[in-house]
């Protein structure tokens, strides 16, 4: 066994992909792969949103200042949905684990995957989840390092080592354990690192964002909420002029006017700016540009090149846009993902309803302003007993899928227009 010597401070490195296992609807493994664009396409309730937010509960269960209550995995955060753990496993197969793996594509690191699996143990008296078994991979997929957890004897047996140390855990992240070979000590310190590599790398919007406010107070910069609050104040700041200009060029596309930065007595309001100069507040002129402006600041960061080595994870962006603002917003999209280079581009994840918006992505292709390794789609299917299997669909240079989309898929509007026909030419 070979590891690096790892020091705390180093990064954890570019997130490839996360597996889930009886976790909500999916019972087998099923496997999220990132790209710099990853969209989520599926009928409604297959299971594309918890495979989404799989990510940012993940993100979330590994910082401390979010530690669980019940557990290592961070119920707590808003994108569990207020579940509880028996809620968060599958009910579709009589047991109550569930597996977490997650992958990494740079070679940073010996370990390059990290798999944990996750049990309730209330009946030892405490309605709580706990790690039962943690295994680390390197890139070749050998096991490196195992660890399984005896919750009995409330210890962790680490390679069947002799002394059989005790391994902490901060949410679903290792601290390195005591009295282990250097070997094996090096190895947990390369498994803490990429968790807490994880726990600040991903940002999610939810597929409902709040209405901006009519005022904020003027010099403040929060962070972005999972509901989209905090864009009225990062969109003011004085230091985001550029991020801004960004955002007002991508609403004059999709809506035809600016977005602007209106001082009021100590306050701040955004306005839509016309070419007739009347602005009005942006909550005056539609639902559609308040759900989009939280997206589009999102993707004017990763434009600016500010959003290197984090995963952007967005559902329905187009939410209560016309089909031919989704093409525009599709075009702001493809030019975000169009502009970075190099290992840490950050990896978009959208979740999304929109043909239109797919349509675009493969036009880019075609036109090679996306290369067809930039885009992966995952379509989420429903089985008849109720599970999800996530099937992975790449485009060659001509922007044809591998594989072919599944029978009938975006052909809804073929048949209606087919039933139209055939209701025209009834007898009267």
């Amino acid at each position: 066994m070979t590891a690096r010597a790892v020091s705390g401070t180093l990064p954890g490195g570019m997130l490839d992909s996360v597996t889930v296992e009886r976790y909500r609807c999916f019972v087998e493994p099923a496997t999220l792969h990132l790209r710099p664009l990853t969209l989520l396409f599926g009928y409604n309730s297959s299971g594309k949103s918890a495979l989404l937010r799989s990510l940012p509960l993940v993100s979330a269960s590994c910082r401390a200042a979010e530690k669980s209550r019940s557990g290592p995995l961070a119920l707590e955060h808003p994108s569990a949905m207020g579940a509880r753990y028996d809620e968060i496993r599958t009910h579709l197969v009589d047991r109550n684990d569930l597996g977490l793996t997650m992958s990494w594509d740079d070679a940073s690191y010996t370990v390059r995957q990290i798999e944990m699996r996750l049990r309730d143990v209330s009946d030892l008296g405490s309605s709580r989840q706990v790690i039962f078994a943690f295994r680390a991979r390197d890139a070749g997929g050998r096991e490196v390092l195992s660890a399984d957890f005896d919750p009995d004897a409330d210890r962790v047996v680490v390679e069947t080592e002799p002394q059989r140390p005790a391994l902490a855990f901060e949410g679903l992240r290792p601290a390195p354990a005591t009295g282990l070979p250097p070997a094996l000590q090096a190895l947990f310190a390369e498994c803490e690192a990429r968790m807490h590599g994880l726990a600040s790398s991903v940002d999610w919007l939810g597929p409902l964002r709040a209405p901006p406010p009519r005022r904020v107070p003027t010099a403040s910069q929060p962070v972005l909420t999972p509901a989209g609050e905090g864009t009225t104040e990062i969109l003011a700041h004085e230091d985001n002029a550029l991020l801004l200009r960004d955002v007002s060029e991508a609403s004059k596309a999709i809506f035809g006017h600016r977005i602007e930065v209106r001082p009021e007595g100590g306050e701040v309001s955004l306005v839509a700016a016309f070419d007739d100069g009347r602005p009005r507040h942006v909550l005056d002129v539609g639902s559609g540009v308040g759900q989009a402006l939280a997206p589009l600041l999102l993707l004017a960061r990763v434009k600016r090149g500010e959003a290197r080595g984090r995963v952007i994870a967005i559902e329905q962006p187009e939410a209560h846009l016309h089909p031919a603002a989704e093409a525009e917003l599709a075009k702001v999209l493809v030019q975000a993902v169009s502009s970075g280079a190099g290992s840490e581009r950050p990896r978009l994840v959208i979740e999304t309803h929109s043909e239109n918006l797919l349509l675009h992505v493969q036009l880019a292709v075609l036109q090679k302003r996306l290369s067809p390794d930039d885009v992966i789609v995952h379509w989420v299917q429903r089985l008849e007993d109720g599970s999800g299997v996530p099937r992975a669909i790449r485009f060659d240079t001509h922007a044809r899928p591998d594989p072919p989309w599944p029978p009938t898929v975006f052909s809804e509007d073929v048949e209606i227009a087919r039933q139209i026909l055939r209701a025209r030419r009834a007898p009267a």
